[in-house]
């Protein structure tokens, strides 16, 4: 029978996302959607980006401590515990559906952009295998978690004892090989395929690290008691040249130590390819260190060949194949050091530098990512902070993912209609308690009492009537008796990240932060809001030039630029008439028009009445 050819490839788009703790949108119960999982229902099947359809696959992974036993529950939220696992599996369906030429995507929210992040920086490091040799994975794997290792996996001693294996030098050990050469390692040559370590897009909420050592009264428990799990420090989260486009939103008013965020900056040091001089440059590095790779593996070939027959013939021979293996080993740290050495200038001359934005809002942790279980209880702002924040998320994913717009409207509509809801019920509760009598009263107090008594830090619900305000809902404080034993850690946004080390101190990178103009719209409309808890001395905003900058205690920052027309920003500002007088005022060309496009509204409703 004769077999049939397949249908020209279609390119991918693999979306892997993975939720924040406790939160999972695949449970079966009712919950109040986290902005990773409204992402993954507003992603198209099928999108057309620049000029070329693509299919998008989506990879939905529940947030750590979502599974069934509460003991269990607690725990991996608490500490980050099962992330592992969530990583092994991202990247297995990673290798069973890309092709080269498809586009690798992560996104998430809390320890879950943890979880997005350490998976890109797997895939940059050690690139995607194919299906076949996932039966390697754990020895790369084991390699990976060295925790000895300083740096990156990539380009290190570990990465090439397991691209070109390592003989043992204790042949008495293994005799009767079939190739008369005993491996300690096997050889895993051409284990990534070709262009698998790029990543197109990181985008997450509010990274917290997941694999932190816990501490007690404020006493960090040591890593040796930590018996379930590995050591922490090992994943890689940083921001790697390999991945193109970085995007995080952050939450300026979280304070628990727990969740103290991992900020991006720029890896720098790098030559500029994009100058004539420095490519020509960099070129003939490239030529000159292949050549003197090329020779060193040759000449490492031939001393297996050698060996390999040598052993064949004298099986027994254990002390020369000792000799032998030896020289083999000697020969491959000989091959590393000049292919990481050709590696280094091959990634100057081909890579750039990322794109990172990162961006500061109101707000504490949940408000950022979203999903707050407060939302089904009528408390909080009913998520109209994470609507601001996810709106600017899909702004800066727009070129490189297809989404239904019509998704984000309907959303829209439906939080409306929400909040219709709750005014109408509260207004039904109000006509009722016009007309109820001594008794009932007494038994709603003593309802309302217990409740307070079982949980007093939970918040009452809201008793007014609710407004679609641009960020000036109620936040409740995310400190619970539950973190009291962690402590607390003000957040402190910057410009640069720094060194913090007893040997060494100065800039890291720079983080190309920003303060979202909602921030300062909530100190302004919101009675006795300042953020990170600042004193009015230690908070200002001032206009420089075209942008305004913000310092917070001693930090400046810029000013994020709200989008422009058609854009998602934009369209959560139309929902607050104040908010748009307010951008208008700041000289935003868009709001200035939707402000006209309001007055004149009002005016026609005005004749009409």
């Amino acid at each position: 029978m004769a077999r049939t050819t397949s249908s020209a490839y279609a390119p991918k788009r693999i979306i892997l996302c993975f939720d924040g703790t406790w939160q999972t949108a695949v449970s079966g119960q009712q919950n109040s959607p986290s902005n990773i999982t409204r992402l993954c229902r507003a992603i198209k099947p099928v999108a057309r980006i620049g000029d070329q359809d693509w299919q998008q696959v989506v990879w939905y992974d529940s947030g750590v401590g979502t599974t069934s036993l509460a003991v269990s529950k607690m725990l991996e939220g608490a500490v980050g515990d099962g992330l592992d696992g969530n990583i092994v599996e991202a990247y297995n369906f990673v290798s069973m559906n890309w092709n080269r030429g498809d586009k690798i995507l992560c996104f998430g929210f809390s320890r879950g952009a943890y979880t997005a992040r350490a998976v890109a920086g797997l895939i940059a490091d050690a690139g995607i295998c194919e299906p076949h040799k996932l039966h390697r994975f754990p020895d790369l794997w084991k390699q990976y978690k060295n925790l000895k290792r300083k740096g990156a996996f990539y380009n290190s001693d570990d990465y090439f004892q397991f691209v070109d294996g390592k003989v043992s030098e204790h042949h008495r050990k293994h005799p009767g090989t079939a190739t008369g050469l005993a491996w300690e390692m096997h050889a895993n040559p051409g284990w990534a395929q070709t262009d698998s370590r790029e990543v197109e897009v990181v985008a997450v909420y509010d990274t917290v690290q997941a694999l932190g050592i816990p501490e007690v009264a404020g006493v960090q428990l040591p890593a040796n008691l930590m018996w379930w799990k590995d050591p922490p420090g090992w994943h890689n989260v940083t921001l790697s040249r390999q991945i193109k486009h970085a995007f995080q939103a952050l939450a300026l008013d979280e304070y628990r130590k727990a969740f103290y965020p991992e900020v991006w900056c720029l890896p720098s040091g790098y030559p500029n390819a994009a100058l004539p001089e420095v490519r020509a440059q960099l070129e003939e590095e490239v030529k000159s260190k292949r050549e003197v790779l090329n020779k060193a593996g040759a000449r490492q070939r031939q001393l297996i060949k050698e060996a390999e027959e040598h052993g064949r013939l004298h099986p027994t021979d254990y002390e020369t194949l000792d000799r032998l293996a030896n020289g083999i080993n000697k020969a491959s740290k000989k091959v590393g050091e000049a292919r990481r050495d050709y590696m280094v200038s091959h990634d100057n001359l081909h890579l750039g530098t990322p794109q990172l934005t990162q961006v500061w809002f109101p707000g504490y942790h949940i408000n950022v990512g979203g999903g707050s279980s407060d939302t089904l209880n009528n408390y909080g702002d009913m998520e109209e902070m994470s609507n601001i924040v996810f709106a600017w998320m899909l702004d800066q994913i727009a070129p490189f993912v297809g989404i239904r717009e019509t998704t984000i409207k309907d959303h829209y509509k439906d939080r409306q209609a929400t909040i219709a809801t709750l005014n109408a019920a509260l207004e039904k509760q109000k006509e009722m308690a016009k007309t109820e009598s001594w008794g009932e009263y007494l038994g709603r107090g003593a309802r309302w009492l217990g409740s307070a008594v079982m949980h007093p830090l939970t918040p009452a619900p809201c008793t007014e009537t609710r407004h679609y305000t641009w960020g000036l809902g109620d936040m409740p404080d995310s400190f619970s008796t539950m973190y009291i034993a962690n402590g607390q850690k003000p957040r402190a946004p910057s410009s640069n990240s720094y060194i913090d080390d007893k040997k060494e101190k100065g800039i890291r990178g720079a983080t190309c932060a920003y303060i979202h103009p909602v921030v300062n719209y909530r100190v302004q409309h919101k009675e006795g809001y300042l953020p990170m808890g600042l004193t009015e001395k230690q908070y200002s905003r001032q206009l420089v030039g075209k942008e305004f900058f913000y310092t917070l205690k001693e930090e400046t920052l810029p000013e994020w630029n709200l989008g422009g027309k058609g854009s998602y920003e934009l369209l959560a500002l139309e929902q607050d008439e104040a908010a748009i007088e307010y951008m208008a005022q700041q000289h935003h060309a868009e709001a200035e028009k939707l402000l006209s496009e309001v007055q004149a509204k009002r005016q026609a409703r005005a004749n009409g009445a």
